[in-house]
């Protein structure tokens, strides 16, 4: 065999390897279920605040997202919050909020699974929120100013569906809710239990202006409740939601097990004061 010929096969030899390491690469890398669209949005891998120092970020834009499925999870929780008072008892801290903006949809904790035959990545969705506190029921969180808090669930890292804990959903932009948030390790505030969002659906204003005077929802509610009329009630709503879990922050039910609060160093008054 002639010099030239065997150049000419190591040559073709070598070819073929690199491309079946190209080829390799490009599959692990597409086994991260990023779709193209959305690939480009990636933020920085987060290397220092994550869990499992591993985190993507992709800003968030409602009109990506419009009309898309919800897959539900199951969902299997360390404690009985199924009424104001032991939802308050578990809670870190409880507030009235606003919800200004959807920031952004963290990715965190990898696994590799297989699906339809393919080793492929998936991860956990979490939704980011900009909120304003306007009152506290629990805990001192600092107000009039916008603090982030992270919602288990959110946007597929594949932009297809929406994938939420069972019977949870995602926040509205613009409307007002009682958060009963825990304090992740970052300091943020975590919300990933359906009693941990109470909805205060659609107050009206004169509603609104008596969010942060929790004495007279106090006194406002007990009167409603002594004349026992279920429309005047029905058109105060909110007032009445929140005067329940004013109430339940003065006796609340704490588990055995659950250690104490955790108090967040980013937004709590003790350390932002």
């Amino acid at each position: 065999m002639s010099r030239k010929i065997i150049f000419l096969s190591i040559l073709i030899i070598v070819v073929l390897i690199s491309t079946i390491i190209t080829i390799n690469i490009i599959e692990r890398n597409n086994n991260t279920v990023i779709s193209k669209n959305r690939s480009e949005s990636l933020i920085d891998i987060n290397m220092e605040n994550s869990v499992n120092k591993k985190t993507y970020s992709v800003i968030y834009n409602n009109d990506d997202y419009t009309n898309l499925p919800i897959r539900y999870t199951e969902a299997t929780y360390a404690y009985d919050t199924n009424s104001p008072e032991k939802a308050i008892g578990v809670a870190d801290y409880a507030f009235i909020a606003k919800v200004n903006n959807i920031l952004r949809t963290e990715y965190r904790h990898p696994i590799e699974t297989i699906r339809d035959e393919e080793k492929v990545t998936v991860w956990d969705p979490y939704t980011v929120y900009s909120v304003t506190v306007i009152e506290n029921i629990k805990g001192e969180i600092v107000k009039k100013q916008d603090i982030e808090v992270v919602q288990h669930g959110g946007i597929d890292i594949d932009g297809n569906s929406i994938v939420l804990m069972e019977e949870m959903k995602l926040l509205n932009v613009g409307e007002y809710y009682i958060l009963l948030p825990y304090t992740a390790e970052d300091g943020r505030l975590g919300i990933s239990n359906k009693t941990s969002i109470v909805s205060l659906g659609k107050p009206t204003e004169n509603e609104i202006t008596m969010f942060d005077k929790p004495d007279e929802i106090i006194t406002f509610a007990n009167e409603l409740s002594v004349r026992n009329d279920r429309n005047e009630i029905s058109k105060w709503n909110s007032i009445y939601t929140i005067n329940q879990y004013l109430k339940a922050a003065e006796n609340p039910i704490v588990p055995e097990a659950k250690k104490e609060t955790i108090k967040s160093q980013l937004y709590d008054v003790e350390f932002n004061g």
